[in-house]
């Protein structure tokens, strides 16, 4: 008799590595709603990807449009050298 396959769960996985947010669990990181994370995701502002039904977001992409969200509202809209310092990491 064989036996049946042992799967990981998706945390167990090696690809997920990386943790994923979903809209809703953004939304209360922001308190707004996640129809307000999911317009941003469907207006490509905020990079997402879908497994399965679901959409789901990766942290490093969070973080970026939360620290380019916080360049814009400290001075403004950024300009090219802002852009340029922020990706250099100063």
């Amino acid at each position: 008799m064989r036996s049946r396959p042992k799967f990981r769960k998706y945390s167990d996985h090696p690809a997920s590595a990386e943790p994923f947010w979903t809209p809703k669990q953004i939304g209360r990181r922001w308190q707004v709603s996640a129809r307000t994370v999911r317009r941003l995701i469907e207006f490509g502002e905020l990079p997402a990807s879908r497994m399965g039904m679901q959409m789901r977001v990766k942290h490093a992409d969070l973080l970026a449009y939360e620290n380019a969200q916080a360049i814009t509202t400290e001075r403004g809209d950024p300009t090219k050298e802002d852009q340029d310092a922020h990706e250099a990491g100063l």
